[in-house]
């Protein structure tokens, strides 16, 4: 089966209960601010995408975590050079920080917005982040993009996360499984 390029947005009844988080954190001398932006409407252009992260579940409870040098989080990373779009980007991270592949579809269930390179809306960057199932899991074994992969309860993940805003993951956590529920093919 080859690997899909489209990521679908939730449908509105998926994303009624999606709240806004904000929070500022400070980065090189200054305070940078993030939001979690409360819908998913578009997928903003490549080029103004830093980033993209997957919430890999495996279950109604439980999804993969890798352990990372600022801690436990999500697989992401930033947009490559050949990367073609955030598809690429998400399932290359999942692979090389997690061995883990991903089953269709992905779902974009946040996008983070930041003033990193300015408060004019040509300077704002984002984040997107996906929800997916994991389809399979190869073996891992620890490099420079992680050092550790776990199967982990959700709340778990959430007690034991310190990388960024503790607010924000769980918001896109109750994202990721509220939408995978309501759009799962059983």
């Amino acid at each position: 089966m080859r690997p899909t390029t489209q990521i679908l947005i939730p449908p509105d009844d998926a994303q009624q209960n999606y709240k806004e988080v904000r929070y500022s954190w400070p980065i090189k001398g200054r305070e940078v601010t993030f939001c979690l932006l409360p819908k998913v409407e578009h997928i903003p252009k490549l080029n103004a995408i830093t980033s993209a992260a997957v919430v890999p579940l495996t279950s109604s409870e439980t999804m993969v975590a890798v352990s990372l040098e600022r801690g436990l989080d999500i697989p992401g990373g930033h947009i490559e050079a050949g990367d073609k779009n955030i598809v690429d980007t998400i399932r290359r991270e999942a692979y090389e920080e997690a061995c883990i592949h991903l089953a269709e579809p992905l779902y974009l269930i946040g996008i983070i917005s930041s003033d990193y390179y300015g408060k004019s809306p040509e300077q704002t960057t984002y984040m997107a982040i996906a929800a997916g199932r994991v389809a399979s899991m190869g073996d891992f074994t620890a490099n420079f993009e992680s050092t550790g992969r776990e199967v982990v309860l959700m709340n778990e993940f959430l007690t034991r996360y310190n990388a960024g805003s503790q607010e924000i993951m769980r918001e896109i956590i109750k994202r990721a499984n509220t939408t995978l529920s309501r759009t799962s093919q059983t």
